[in-house]
C-alpha cells in the first residue's frame, strides 16, 4: 500500500510578517503528518494607504490608537494585532519577482492550494497551477 499523498499549500503573502490567524495556520499544517506549507511572497508589497496632510495623519493616528485601545480591552483580542516571522515555524518560502519565471517557479512547488492571505490576488497563471484551486481571504 502507498503512503497518502501530503498536500501542499501556498500561502500567497505581501510580507514575511504574517497575522496570528497566517500563524496558527502555519502551526497547524505543521502538525499534521501529510502537509506542508509553502510560504510565496510576492516581489513588491502592496501600496499602502497612508492619509495625506498634518490634519489627517494626525487623525489616522488617533484612529489607529482608539482601535489598539479597544482591542487591549477585550482579553479575547488583546493579541489580534500580534505578528510573526513566517520563518520562526520553519516554513519554506519562496520570493516571486512578479515576472513570467514566477509561474514555472511555482508550478515547481506542486501545489495542491493557493491560500491568498495578502492584500493582492495571485495572477490566474499561478492560480490555475494549484491543483485544488485558490481560496483568498480579504481583510
Amino acid at each position: 500500500m502507498t503512503a497518502p499523498r501530503r498536500l501542499r499549500i501556498g500561502l500567497w503573502l505581501d510580507d514575511l510578517l504574517v497575522s496570528k490567524y497566517a500563524h496558527a495556520l502555519v502551526a497547524w499544517a505543521r502538525s499534521q503528518p501529510n502537509v506542508d506549507v509553502v510560504g510565496l511572497q510576492t516581489h513588491s508589497s502592496p501600496a499602502r494607504v497612508r492619509p495625506q496632510g498634518v490634519v489627517s495623519r494626525a487623525l489616522y493616528q488617533m484612529l489607529l490608537a482608539i482601535e489598539t485601545a479597544q482591542l487591549q480591552r477585550n482579553p479575547r483580542y488583546q493579541d489580534h494585532l500580534k505578528t510573526f516571522e513566517l520563518h520562526e515555524l520553519g516554513c519554506e518560502t519562496v520570493t516571486l519577482s512578479g515576472k513570467a519565471s514566477d509561474v514555472a517557479a511555482v508550478q515547481a512547488l506542486n501545489l495542491d492550494l493557493v491560500a491568498c492571505l495578502g492584500t493582492g490576488l495571485p495572477p490566474d497563471s499561478v492560480t490555475s497551477s494549484a491543483r485544488l484551486g485558490t481560496v483568498a481571504f480579504e481583510w
